[in-house]
């Protein structure tokens, strides 16, 4: 049954005949291709009692492949040996002061990471771009242990005043609901460096782990006092970094900028510093006046503490997006990965490295390590979408843009990449309607330009071409990828102006 394991592996994906022969009997060995392959399947049918003709598992896809169309219920190891899923929530913020949300996110953030640091081959942390969400929410412990896919939820509540600060925590096990741990803390403001590495030793014990190195504690670890204000930038800076547009991640820089001014020791700073220059890239800001600030930053951060695995990750990304450097990216976010193998930002750098050297499927192993540890990123779920597209794989591509609407239905870099997709099959009716949808959705130049692509493809050259000229008039006002303008000249055949605008893409380091 080595055909049945293969379907179940790329379950709600084409896996072509040539693909089958490969894994069935080798590249370079003769066989009657179109009589095994048939038989093999006539076989994996029989032993599922499938019908062809109303394929409840394998599905025939006419001239290319098949596809494993059931659904498969992955039962969970014995507990000796399966990894735990955790989640740490927002904490709550019991001064009353809405100003003052960013202290119970950013602790209960900086507690995650201290948990990301124990064993990561038995613990995984969610990170905390798909746990951000459920501050303050109605839901039950139960559905959030579903949603994340997590065995235990880490809540509490913060309330600082005065130089003091209490903490309250609850370890809650989702399949009964049930409290395994209480404990609150009153401590001194300057000990909360302190305070979040007992927590999360406290929690270690209590599922039953142990740390495996000695845990890096940032501006703690020094003999110096903690400078509260810079810590305090720095607690700011992190909440406006995760709320994910550009002037929020621009205030965030003010903060982190103010932070290692009051405090040029603050290594963790350096290194958000680094993370939010690097995320205006190409996006917002032109990779040139962006990118060498974030390196810049990345190695401040490293040359005060080599541990941090987040400057790292941002090390990588400079290195793979902007110096072009493969090589040297691939050692940060393999050094990032062995500090700290739990965050998830990392295995998407080094997914993005692995397929930028042609290395597909190993890439597409790393997004699905990314999704597990951060299941709602939706910046996780468009990487995993895009690289189906870029390997030409444009039916597993549209099954994978489905199946992350159906998790966010305005999720519109997937419908826009769903248009494209379709484009690519030749389902030029199916292209448009998605591509539509996406561009509703956001201003975002990239699904102006999806569309204008999708247009193209289907001999609506005029709509493309209102679509172009509007991108490059806005291209007058804020910063457009170049190589967003020259994928539309592209597809409408002018060749010279696209590569006109590959050029300036080019100059620009644009990715």
């Amino acid at each position: 049954m080595e055909l049945l394991v293969l379907l179940a592996q790329r379950e709600g994906q084409l896996v072509t005949r040539q693909e089958i022969v490969s894994v069935l009997w080798g590249d370079g060995v003769f066989v009657d291709a179109e009589h095994g392959i048939n038989t093999a399947v006539h076989k994996v049918r029989q032993a599922l009692k499938d019908d062809p003709d109303r394929p409840r598992y394998v599905e025939t896809v006419v001239g290319k492949g098949y596809r494993f169309v059931g659904r498969i219920t992955i039962l969970p190891a014995r507990p000796s040996s399966r990894r735990l899923m955790l989640a740490a929530l927002p904490f709550e913020t019991r001064n009353g002061d809405p100003d003052q949300d960013y202290f119970g996110s950013g602790l209960s953030e900086e507690i995650l990471t201290q948990l990301a640091k124990l064993e990561p081959n038995r613990l995984g942390v969610i990170a905390r771009t798909s746990t951000i969400g459920y501050k303050g929410t109605s839901k039950s412990v139960e559905q959030i242990g579903k949603e994340l896919g997590v065995d235990f939820v880490l809540a509490g509540s913060v309330r600082a005043a005065a130089g003091t600060l209490h903490i309250s925590v609850q370890l809650i096990r989702v399949r009964d609901q049930s409290y395994v741990w209480v404990e609150d803390y009153d401590r001194n403001l300057q000990d909360i460096l302190a305070v979040q590495m007992q927590i999360a030793q406290a929690v270690a014990r209590q599922i039953g782990l142990r740390l495996t190195r000695p845990q890096n504690l940032g501006p703690a670890a020094s003999a110096q006092p903690l400078n509260l204000k810079a810590h305090e930038a720095y607690l700011r800076g992190r909440y406006l970094l995760r709320k994910f547009n550009c002037e929020a991640t621009e205030g965030a820089i003010e903060h982190f900028r103010e932070a290692v001014h009051m405090d040029p020791t603050h290594a963790l700073a350096y290194a958000s510093l680094a993370e939010a220059y690097y995320a205006l890239s190409t996006f917002h800001r032109k990779p040139r006046d962006v990118m060498p600030l974030a390196k810049e930053a990345a190695t401040r951060a490293l040359a005060l503490d080599e541990t941090v695995a987040d400057a790292h990750a941002s090390l990588g990304f400079v290195n793979l997006k902007f110096d072009w450097n493969w090589a040297a990216a691939q050692r940060e976010f393999i050094r990032a990965l062995e500090l700290n193998a739990n965050l998830a930002h990392a295995h998407l750098g080094y997914a993005a490295c692995l397929v930028t050297q042609g290395r597909f499927a190993d890439g597409l192993i790393e997004v699905d390590r990314a999704y597990a540890l951060d299941p709602l990123s939706p910046h996780g779920r468009g990487d995993g979408m895009w690289y189906l597209f870029v390997a030409r794989r444009y039916d597993d591509a549209v099954v994978r843009c489905r199946r992350t609407l159906e998790l966010e239905p305005d999720h519109f870099y997937a419908h826009s990449l769903m248009g494209v997709a379709y484009s690519r099959l030749g389902r030029h009716v199916e292209a448009i309607e998605a591509a539509m949808r996406g561009r509703q959705l956001t201003d975002s130049p990239v699904a102006a330009t999806m569309l204008a692509f999708v247009y193209a493809e289907a001999g609506k050259k005029r709509d493309a071409s209102t679509l172009l000229l509007e991108l490059i008039e806005l291209a007058k006002r804020r910063y457009v990828c170049s190589y967003n303008v020259a994928v539309v000249y592209a597809a409408l055949g002018d060749k010279e102006r696209a590569f006109e605008w590959l050029e300036e893409a080019y100059r620009n380091r644009s990715d």
